[in-house]
């Protein structure tokens, strides 16, 4: 399944895959199973309900914005899904949870996914890509953990690749919108440092390391303009990995 471009429709997808969890399933089961988290890793799994909260006011923001009219009937499911979310107990059983997400506040979520569907990019980034990408940053923190690159250096890459990482695995939830400021922010965090990296390149092993996470980065990137339709975000991000490179060959 792909992973739908505007808000409220990722809100919806997470929400049908909830609402078809067993009654007596604990709360922490069903949002480890929605998240790919370990159900013993709370901090990953309250770190993923934090992002879905954030989502559910992206999507809210987005229905004022771009629906035009009233919009009271596409605005009614919030309350329910916000009342859920701010009652979440982990070891209780997932039933009355499961029971504010009525026929009603769903059938609203999916009125309003179609009524947003026109303001935003209709490519999408497929499952298998997103699996594709993410194996190769698992490769590349591998291949980190296991050079001789400068401690200072590897703490750099793999912080930054790691933080691609979540981007990827959040992106059910977060969207291009989510992997784009994280490619921002690791583009930033690499040009900052990009004197130390330049001279751990004189290593030609290194060299070729850094090029690889340089090639991953623009690749993302590229993933990112495709999905959103949008030239403006060939601005921070591609300029940064041009800049980066050019500090490297000069």
């Amino acid at each position: 399944m792909e992973t739908k471009n505007n808000p409220t429709g990722r809100l919806l997808d997470i929400l049908v895959d909830v609402r078809s969890k067993a009654d007596n399933h604990s709360a922490r089961k069903v949002w480890a199973s929605v998240f790919d988290c370990d159900p013993d890793n709370t901090g990953e799994i309250l770190g993923s309900l934090a992002d879905l909260i954030k989502l559910v006011a992206e999507a809210k923001d987005a229905t004022v914005k771009f629906i035009p009219g009233d919009v009271t009937l596409f605005l009614a499911p919030f309350p329910k899904i916000e009342s859920m979310l701010s009652r979440v107990h982990f070891d209780t059983v997932w039933q009355p949870s499961k029971a504010q997400l009525d026929d009603n506040t769903m059938s609203g979520l999916a009125f309003g996914n179609l009524a947003l569907i026109p303001f935003y990019g209709k490519n999408a980034l497929s499952e298998d890509l997103i699996a594709e990408f993410i194996a190769q940053l698992n490769e590349l923190l591998q291949q980190c953990l296991a050079s001789e690159l400068p401690h200072e250096l590897q703490k750099l890459f793999i912080k930054n690749l790691e933080a691609l990482r979540h981007a990827l695995m959040a992106y059910k939830i977060s969207g291009a919108r989510g992997l784009e400021a994280e490619l921002d922010r690791a583009v930033g965090s690499l040009f900052r440092h990009h004197e130390e990296i330049k001279a751990a390149s004189s290593d030609p092993q290194a060299k070729a390391y850094t090029n690889q996470v340089f090639d991953i980065i623009s690749k993302l990137n590229d993933s990112v303009q495709f999905v959103q339709n949008a030239v403006v975000l060939a601005g921070p991000t591609a300029s940064g990995i041009a800049l980066l490179l050019n500090q490297l060959s000069s």
